[in-house]
């Protein structure tokens, strides 16, 4: 996955949530290897952020209904029965922060 964001800091991603249809192919591989590696870039300022970690398909409907929003609506067929909707959660493990030509260790 590559985003571009702005203004990066070292210490924000702890986590981040990612939202998919539970039956798309990239669910499916997270279910059976969690594995992950994400990058965020500011381009402008020439700073980078990868995050290492593990991805982590949130199930139960508990889980689920605390990210849903009504807007969602018109992405998801089955609405807030929440059957096709997926959580992915990001934990990070480690990471390098990318700024001024350095390489910082987080």
């Amino acid at each position: 996955m590559f985003y571009r964001v702005t203004h990066l800091r070292k210490n924000y991603f702890c986590f981040r949530c990612f939202f998919f249809s539970s039956v798309r192919l990239k669910v499916q591989q997270f279910l059976a290897n969690p594995k992950a590696c994400l990058y965020f870039c500011d381009e402008e300022n020439f700073q980078g952020i990868t995050l290492i970690g593990e991805m982590e398909v949130l199930l139960e409907e508990e889980e689920k209904r605390s990210f849903w929003k009504d807007e969602y609506r018109m992405y998801y067929a089955n609405g807030e029965d929440l059957s096709d909707f997926a959580v992915l959660k990001f934990n990070r493990i480690s990471g390098n922060y990318y700024h001024d030509f350095i390489v910082e260790y987080i």
